[in-house]
């Protein structure tokens, strides 16, 4: 198993190379800049209120008996990772001018949490972006 894991450590640094040919090769930066894209439509599409149904919210995680049968049928997978790693993807190699990025936080902030709004202007371009990541 290690040495297929050192295999694929192997494979996975010749795509990213410079030496690698131009048709297999893959830019680390324009697939965070897909991927962050991606993870903000994943959750402004289905992130919702109460999505694990849950019939009292004061019930705690830890006393929930059957939480994580209600991740699994309530939160797909898809979801789970971009809102893992959306921030990553992010922070990674940002262009602060890239007028679609802005538009996807602006969709997500103020589409799926629009308390975050509160009437004021949530995100401003000038000052960047790198400072939602922490």
């Amino acid at each position: 198993m290690e040495q297929f894991m050192f295999g694929i450590c192997q494979l996975s640094n010749f795509f990213v190379n410079i030496d690698c040919h131009h048709d297999y090769q893959v830019s680390v930066i324009d697939a965070n800049l897909h991927l962050r894209m991606e993870c903000l439509k994943i959750m402004v599409d289905q992130l919702c209120f109460n999505i694990c149904k849950i019939e009292d919210s004061r019930i705690a995680n830890a006393d929930m008996k059957d939480l994580q049968t209600r991740i699994k049928q309530n939160i797909s997978d898809s979801l789970q990772y971009s809102s893992l790693y959306w921030s990553n993807h992010l922070c990674f190699g940002s262009n602060i001018g890239d007028q679609h990025v802005w538009a996807g936080l602006k969709e997500f902030f103020e589409g799926v949490y629009p308390i975050f709004h509160l009437g004021q202007p949530l995100l401003d371009p000038s000052k960047g972006y790198h400072s939602l990541c922490l």
